[in-house]
């Protein structure tokens, strides 16, 4: 039989996740997942432009962009 115990939490500033249930046995095994909420505190948002030339082998700049769809467009006719 299995148990399913489903708690938030707050990670606590050294990392450590306390989680308690008084319906576990003691010494029994547990495995657990943890999912992160992503709620980009402190973090900046980066505009979708940014991320134009990122990768390697990609478009540096918009106008690399159009130049490349303009040539595609040109090989059509």
């Amino acid at each position: 039989m299995t148990t399913t115990v489903k708690q938030t939490v707050t990670v606590q500033p050294d990392g450590k996740i306390e989680l308690r249930a008084p319906e576990f046995t003691p010494g029994a095994r547990a495995k657990v997942t943890v999912q992160i909420e992503n709620d980009n505190k402190g973090g900046k948002r980066r505009p979708l432009s940014s991320f134009v030339g990122a990768g390697k082998g990609r478009f540096r700049t918009a106008e690399d962009v159009d130049g490349f769809i303009r040539r595609e467009r040109d090989a059509w006719e």
